[in-house]
């Protein structure tokens, strides 16, 4: 009769350690989700607040740094042709074509796209996928234009892209930086 009754009060215990154990800690764990919620929330608007592009159309001329760059037209095509020379998409893709004006305003020659501490551009479709610049080896390639000081170059830039992207309906936006200079234009 002992050993029932001893039976009995940790049974009593075990069920009240189960009942009370779980609901103080769903309350902490729910504080605990709540407090990681908020903080990864606030990170991600300081994020977004260091990302923010200049929202600029085509045709109006902005600043990268010493740049005054203006993206005057762009075209997709299957094939570039410069002169005597032409590079072709591969297959299934066609080249967004950026047509710019570019004044370098600094002290000395300088290249807008150079590889090193130069202006990155970019592509974006439908706000989710990039494309990244198809560097050619043909004259008025922005990647290949020395620019005395003071001076204006037309070029272009060019982003290959399939042609799925090409046809479709939904938006496709450049982005350009160089250092502090952020500006986002929307061709579609």
């Amino acid at each position: 009769m002992k050993r029932l009754i001893i039976y009995l009060f940790m049974f009593c215990l075990f069920l009240a350690g189960c009942g009370n154990n779980p609901i103080s800690n769903s309350s902490t764990n729910d504080t605990s989700k709540d407090k990681i919620d908020e903080k990864i929330e606030e990170e991600s608007k300081k994020e977004q607040k260091n990302e923010e592009f200049e929202l600029k159309e085509i045709g109006e001329t902005f600043k990268l740094e010493d740049w005054e760059v203006t993206l005057e037209s762009f075209e997709f095509n299957k094939t570039i042709v410069k002169e005597r020379v032409s590079t072709k998409a591969n297959e299934g893709n066609k080249f967004l074509i950026l047509n710019f004006n570019v004044i370098n305003n600094g002290t000395e020659a300088d290249e807008l796209m150079k590889q090193r501490d130069g202006a990155s551009l970019k592509a974006v479709y439908n706000d989710k996928y990039d494309y990244e610049v198809s560097v050619t080896l043909m004259d008025g390639d922005l990647h290949h234009e020395n620019v005395r000081p003071l001076s204006t170059v037309k070029g272009f830039v060019a982003i290959e892209m399939p042609d799925k992207v090409v046809e479709a309906s939904e938006n496709i936006s450049i982005f350009m930086e160089k250092e502090e200079d952020k500006v986002q234009i929307n061709i579609r």
